[in-house]
């Protein structure tokens, strides 16, 4: 608090190199240092003062269990101002600072409603910029990217385009790792994926999707995850990266075998699995789908009853999905599963049940249960599809319709006949049709 400027910055000087021990960052902390700080930054015109302040504070918010009380103190004000000083130091340690306290999701809103924004925009892409301090910028930024609700005013403040350009342009490891962290984040959110589409940031995931560093790779590879879910951009996916998501779904790293796993499921949506539907099943490897539908991850369970489903709706890739042995575990899990597993699983067995040769494994190895539940089902679209199953089912042989009728069809049946909806009750009707013709069904 010294009005000594030299004296000033010699205090802050040692605050920061003391601030560096891990251990005393706390007991710093709880004795008020961050109150003093915030003075100095305040009540001095010097930058050599203001820049020893700031790098205090930038090794203080190093750790999260801090941030709390450095927010409340009011810092942050002067450290946002910090980042538009002329003194290329005061800017990166401020910048630290900012990607430090902004690591805490509850503190992203506050450091945009600061107005950091265009400062480290500034910053980030400024080609005169030292490489540090567009590197913390560039942290920040992620940081609060990494926050759904920040994504429509900092996509708006022109953040796709400078990620997209770090990622492409950048020397800088650390920064180029950065952006595609960064967009990442954004492309878990499908209201930006226009904005990235339009950046071309499909191109820059799949660049950069076999780098060495896994935690690179991983941000890739779940940036096109995110991008997967969104019509418009599955197709470019397919046409320019399928190749490349097959060639790593065979990778050790599980965590890195999911999210391409996820990804093709997303892709397998609509049919969007290339020209070549079997060379994509063969590189797949049913067997990792059928991992998929066994884990004890409830999502990663309806991602594999989703991709198979798609799959069986390809009438040629049937016989791969029947001789990879899915249909027991489909069953078995379509009778244990949450509601929208089984749904997507009785999808599959009424792809599957569409081909004759398929009808009597479904039957013998329990596949009715899962189907029956989808003709009762409160949707009209689910209860007409299940209904067409049964019906294709029970027209197999006598004992196929005893066995679609002892697996409690009447419930379906009676439903589908009050149903409104025309194509409906006619299959049902069918249906009906078909199960009469067993002696014993008759009379039942």
């Amino acid at each position: 608090r010294s009005h000594d400027n030299e004296v000033s910055h010699q205090a802050c000087g040692i605050v920061a190199n003391l601030a560096e021990a891990k251990e005393n960052q706390g007991t710093m902390v709880k004795r008020g240092v961050v109150h003093h700080l915030k003075f100095a930054m305040h009540g001095s015109s010097s930058e050599e003062v203001k820049r020893e302040a700031l790098r205090a504070i930038a090794n203080l918010s190093s750790d999260p269990a801090h941030t709390e009380t450095i927010i409340g103190s009011g810092v942050l004000i002067p450290i946002v101002n910090a980042l538009s000083l002329k003194d290329e130091l005061c800017q990166r340690f401020a910048a630290m600072a900012i990607a430090n306290l902004a690591a805490a999701g509850q503190h992203q809103e506050k450091v945009l409603q600061e107005g950091a924004l265009q400062p480290l925009l500034t910053i980030a892409k400024r080609d005169d910029a030292d490489v540090e301090s567009r590197r913390y910028a560039l942290f920040c930024l992620t940081n609060i990217a990494a926050a759904k609700r920040t994504h429509e005013e900092i996509v708006t403040g022109g953040l796709v385009a400078l990620a997209t350009g770090v990622a492409r342009e950048s020397d800088d490891f650390e920064t180029r790792k950065s952006a595609v962290l960064c967009l990442a984040n954004l492309a878990s959110n499908g209201a930006n994926h226009v904005a990235l589409a339009e950046h071309d940031t499909v191109s820059v995931f799949l660049e950069n999707l076999f780098e060495e560093d896994r935690y690179f790779c991983f941000r890739s590879v779940a940036g096109l995850r995110g991008l997967s879910t969104s019509v418009d951009v599955r197709t470019d996916i397919i046409t320019r990266g399928l190749n490349s998501l097959l060639e790593l779904s065979t990778t050790d790293d599980l965590e890195i075998q999911h999210e391409i796993l996820t990804t093709l499921c997303n892709l397998s949506l609509g049919g969007c699995i290339g020209d070549n539907p079997l060379s994509f099943v063969e590189a797949i490897k049913m067997d990792n789908l059928v991992s998929f539908l066994c884990s004890s991850d409830a999502t990663y369970r309806l991602f594999g009853a989703v991709a198979i489903g798609n799959i069986a709706s390809e009438v040629s890739l049937q016989m791969p999905v029947i001789k990879s042995g899915a249909l027991n575990p489909l069953i078995d899990v379509g009778n244990g599963a949450d509601g929208e597993t089984q749904r997507c699983i009785a999808y599959a067995l009424c792809n599957l049940a569409a081909e004759d040769k398929n009808r009597n494994a479904i039957i013998r190895d329990g596949g009715l249960h899962p189907l029956v539940a989808l003709a009762c089902a409160d949707e009209t679209k689910d209860r007409t599809a299940g209904v067409v199953a049964l019906r294709g089912l029970a027209a197999t042989s006598p004992e196929a319709r005893r066995a679609v009728w002892n697996a409690g069809v009447k419930e379906a049946l009676i439903l589908g006949a009050a149903e409104e909806n025309l194509e409906c009750r006619r299959e049902t009707a069918v249906a009906m049709s078909v199960l009469a013709l067993q002696e014993e069904n008759k009379v039942d």
